[in-house]
């Protein structure tokens, strides 16, 4: 017998009775539900829900992502914290890795380009901490204006994962923004 938390998005899968974007803020939540989807339910139910919702599917990748298994630099960073172990699986690396291809393979060419633009342009300002750090705090400032005068937004109607309302325009260098 599914726990009542499967059954919910089960009964949704064939009607969307729930709208996707409603959705966009447990997605944490119900990802973690992937790990006991032993008749893939709730796949389906994100498979069909990412196909009526590019937002959906967007924010769903990204979910899919952090429970992925991490780069090989995290298994031996340069600095080890206290008490600090390897990463291990959680039991979703593997189906954030098939959840997020099989979500993609769905997309049109057009929500694809979408797609690669929204995700190359964060990876970029994501991995402006990894070069940020090697550099003292004094030196920070002035190296993330020079890192962000270095590339723009590839289109202009780039969303913040984290606010999809807000929509990157351009860098603001001096800023820092």
């Amino acid at each position: 017998n599914p726990a009542p938390a499967c059954c919910y998005p089960c009964r949704c899968r064939d009607a969307l009775c729930c709208l996707p974007p409603q959705l966009v803020l447990f997605l944490p939540q119900l990802v973690q539900l992937l790990r006991g989807d032993r008749d893939s339910a709730i796949q389906s139910f994100f498979l069909t829900a990412a196909a009526h919702s590019d937002l959906f599917g967007h924010q769903l990748i990204w979910a899919l992502n952090s429970e992925a298994k991490p780069p090989e630099e995290a298994f031996n960073p340069e600095v080890k914290r206290s008490g600090w172990q390897p990463p291990k699986d959680t039991g979703l690396w593997e189906i954030s890795v098939r959840m997020t291809e099989q979500i993609e393979a769905q997309m049109t060419p057009a929500q694809k380009e979408y797609w690669a633009a929204e995700r190359g342009y964060f990876e970029q300002v994501t991995n402006l901490s990894g070069y940020l750090y090697k550099f003292s705090k004094d030196e920070r400032r002035v190296k993330l204006q020079e890192a962000l005068g270095g590339f723009e937004p590839p289109r202009q109607d780039l969303y913040v994962p984290t606010n999809p309302e807000a929509r990157v325009k351009r860098h603001i260098p001096s800023s820092g923004a």
